[in-house]
């Protein structure tokens, strides 16, 4: 986002920018540049900023737009299997080319292909998002491979903030093709994310709004940036840049809806904004973030809201997106549907030339060893998934135990630690030594710690609703956000006949009983990411039983600047590797009686 000093609040300015050359044929492209959180007055073009004539349309020779497009790749341009490399945007890349020859054949039809957001954030490839050399800017993998393959603009989402704001600063400042998040707000200096951006394919004008989830959005660093309400921001920008446009689309790294079980949603999904914005006032909204594939087999009547259809190709490149818009005079979409990427040929050029040397930097890092490992019941998948919630567990403790131990040496005071279940997507496997891939499974997203305080008498509410989380035995296990505490605290969860009635007592830290009449308190480190996954469960026991959970923003909680992954790799390293006498077993702090 660039900031003109000159222009008043409500000013947006169109400059003129090169696109992709490996993207959209017979393109231009203009940058909307701005401010978008006021109502828009009016945008006026930077000098040199001509828009070309419009087409005339007409139902003898209607202009078919096609928009591949896909969402929430986190890295994986390719898997590491026991089998080897399985390729993923090397497949994905082969469609787009076939689409743009296809485009290319007739001068009544365009191509435009946008990623998501969610470009970063739980890869071995996000390792090798650090400068080649101390004077070069980072190499972002997925935004080079996404300028070979013709990407013509991305959105931001909330994992590309997972390693602060000067890295994807360097990231996007690196793409061949525009980033944008209308939303986006930095703090002091700009940075190289815009609003919107206007292609003109062979006289058609197609506006693209980049919007940006506020939700689980971690940062490293209290002031860097501000997200702001993007139904707010839509509002302002949609009527303004509609007139300049023949198709507009929204790229929405928003979430399907407020109901979707998949991820946080807030302020607005997909479904509320189209519900909000004036009707059909938007060719499509193309979305991201809660990891749905829409539409598989041709557009659903129920993804038309408002006028407005809804797209989305679900995550970690299972799917490639198609959607066709037909300009006869009026645009509407025609089709849209997802093309499985497993069953894709490979572009081989590209694989062999850009994607194989990266994997082999990436191979190398997950064959790195970090330690030994012992050979422990409560260390495995069938532990973390299953009974994670059921009790103490080994495993749960040597975290909890590390993230106090690396904050302290980081100069940083805290009395507790603690994790749930959303630090942990897997256990580890039966080997003696343990590998950086290995940790890479257990712990995939670079999740930054945050401490907070509480009161000694709001530590132990927060206990009591902890209680009401553990699982129950013969109950289906669903993802309540249990959280597992460091040593300094030991207690007793007493489950009684159900859940409304689970108690916590007998609760005592650094040897001494607490009470809920003492004065005193806590500061406790805990993963950003800290009961993401139980707000599900959490507005089930607001709307069935009326009650409520404790609020994590009672705990007033700040970045502390360290990431979550780095930190416990560091942890094992120096500790020699996951073992009982490392720290990695259970020692009784935690009793739950039936």
């Amino acid at each position: 986002m660039h900031s003109f000093p000159d222009v008043p609040p409500g000013t947006l300015v169109i400059q003129r920018s090169a696109p992709n050359p490996n993207g959209a044929r017979d393109a231009a492209l203009f940058l909307i540049a701005g401010d978008a959180s006021a109502p828009i007055q009016r945008i006026v073009p930077d000098p040199g900023a001509v828009l070309p004539a419009r087409r005339m349309f007409s139902p003898e020779s209607p202009f078919r737009l096609r928009i591949l497009h896909f969402n929430d790749l986190h890295g994986h341009i390719a898997r590491f299997t026991p089998e080897g490399i399985q390729p993923i945007f090397s497949r994905m890349a082969w469609r787009i080319r076939q689409a743009r020859l296809e485009a290319g054949r007739t001068e009544h039809a365009g191509l435009l292909v946008l990623a998501g957001g969610d470009d970063i954030g739980d890869s071995v490839f996000d390792e090798l998002l650090t400068p080649e050399k101390a004077s070069d800017a980072p190499c972002h993998p997925a935004y080079m491979l996404y300028a070979e393959a013709g990407v013509d603009a991305a959105v931001l989402g909330n994992h590309d903030f997972d390693r602060g704001l000067e890295p994807l600063a360097w990231a996007t400042a690196q793409a061949r093709f525009p980033v944008l998040s209308a939303n986006l707000r930095p703090a002091g200096t700009p940075y190289p994310v815009y609003p919107a951006a206007l292609f003109v394919i062979r006289g058609v004008r197609v506006g693209i709004i980049g919007l940006t989830t506020r939700a689980e959005v971690k940062r490293i660093g209290a002031g860097q940036f501000t997200l702001l309400d993007p139904l707010e921001t839509a509002l302002n920008l949609v009527p303004a840049l509609r007139p300049y446009c023949d198709v507009l689309i929204i790229l929405s790294h928003l979430g399907g809806s407020l109901g979707a079980g998949t991820c946080v949603v807030q302020d607005v999904g997909d479904r509320e904004l189209a519900e909000s914005l004036p009707a059909s006032t938007v060719e499509v909204i193309i979305g991201a973030h809660s990891h749905q594939p829409l539409n598989e087999s041709g557009l659903h009547v129920d993804n038309v809201v408002n006028g407005i259809p809804i797209v989305q190709a679900g995550a970690g490149g299972k799917y490639l997106g198609e959607v066709t818009i037909t300009l006869n005079p009026k645009p509407a979409v025609t089709d849209a549907r997802l093309w499985s990427v497993p069953h894709l040929p490979i572009y081989t050029e590209l694989e062999q030339r850009l994607v194989a040397p990266l994997a082999a930097r990436a191979r190398e890092i997950l064959e790195r060893e970090l330690g030994v490992l012992a050979n422990e019941p409560d260390y495995r998948d069938e532990a973390v998934r299953s009974d994670f919630a059921a009790g103490e567990n080994a495993l749960a403790n040597f975290i909890a135990d590390a993230l106090v131990t690396r904050c302290r040496q980081a100069g940083i005071h805290v009395d507790l630690g603690m994790i749930d279940a959303s630090s942990l997507c897997g256990g580890l496997p039966e080997e003696d030594v343990l590998r950086y891939g290995d940790w890479l499974r257990v712990q995939p997203y670079e999740d930054p710690l945050h401490v907070g305080t509480l009161s000694w008498t709001d530590f132990l509410e927060f206990l009591q609703d902890n209680a009401r989380r553990a699982d129950r035995p013969g109950e289906p296990r669903v993802e309540r956000g249990f959280a597992h505490f460091s040593g300094g605290l030991r207690y007793t969860i007493r489950l009684g006949d159900g859940r409304l009635v689970h108690r916590a007592c007998d609760v005592v830290f650094q040897g001494e009983p607490l009470h809920k009449d003492a004065e005193g308190e806590l500061t406790i480190v805990f993963p950003g990411f800290f009961r993401h996954l139980a707000a599900p469960w959490e507005r089930t026991m607001a709307e069935r039983y009326a009650l409520a959970c404790f609020p994590l923003e009672r705990l007033s909680p700040v970045p502390a600047d360290l990431f979550m992954r780095r930190e416990l790799t560091a942890y094992i390293q120096e500790v020699g590797g996951i073992t009982p006498t490392a720290g990695a077993r259970r020692d009784g702090r935690l009793t739950l009686i039936p």
